[in-house]
């Protein structure tokens, strides 16, 4: 099993970001952002390029390619002190170099905030926002499960400087744990007899993984 090891008090949001390049595999019960449109890529791109650089929390040399085995992350997230704040949506376009330049993938945005910092949250928020999300929360981290539960993921993490009102605070991060190569489980239905170590190497992560 591998982890990222301590969360710190730092650490004010916890952020999962799920790229699909199939849309019929994408949950139909979320918040949809409008489709992202050539010159707002390009721009996410030169800002994501130009802005300080956070901490790579996954070695290449152990994560690279690999195929995780997620399916006990949101249990493992809801034992933390974070709490489910927002899910959204988008269809976005490729901006790296590359035969997939151009093209459309689907972004799903799980935001996890801490504790000690909801109030400045909800406020801003507003309280019948905040009502509809506390309502729809269990509905949000069933799509969550799902999404881990179907298949296995390439991942890569990292420690960001966090953006309060488009600056840097100093001494505060984000954790941003960004999931693609989606492999898909469901497509192959074993015999009831059979146990996880008859499974074809498809259906064997090269691990396991958990926040903590």
């Amino acid at each position: 099993m591998k982890t990222l090891g301590e969360i710190m008090q730092e650490d004010r949001e916890i952020g999962l970001q799920f790229s699909f390049m199939n849309k019929e595999a994408i949950p139909q019960f979320l918040e949809d952002l409008p489709p992202e449109t050539v010159e707002v890529a390009e721009a996410r791109h030169q800002f994501v390029t130009t802005q300080p650089t956070g901490v790579k929390l996954t070695d290449d040399d152990v994560f690279h390619g690999k195929k995780v085995d997620l399916r006990g992350l949101p249990a493992n997230l809801l034992q933390t002190n974070y709490v489910l704040v927002g899910v959204w949506r988008q269809e976005r376009i490729q901006t790296k170099q590359g035969p997939m330049r151009g093209t459309s993938f689907w972004m799903i945005r799980f935001r996890f905030r801490h504790k000690d910092h909801l109030a400045e949250y909800r406020a801003k928020m507003g309280e019948p926002a905040w009502r509809e999300l506390e309502a729809n929360r269990p509905v949000l981290l069933g799509e969550l499960v799902t999404i881990c539960s179907l298949a296995f993921w390439q991942m890569r993490a990292y420690r960001n400087p966090y953006y309060h009102d488009h600056q840097v605070l100093p001494g505060v991060h984000a954790i941003s744990l960004n999931f693609e190569g989606r492999e898909p489980l469901y497509e192959w239905n074993p015999p009831k007899e059979l146990g996880d170590d008859d499974l074809p190497a498809r259906y064997n992560p090269d691990f396991v993984f958990n926040l903590i």
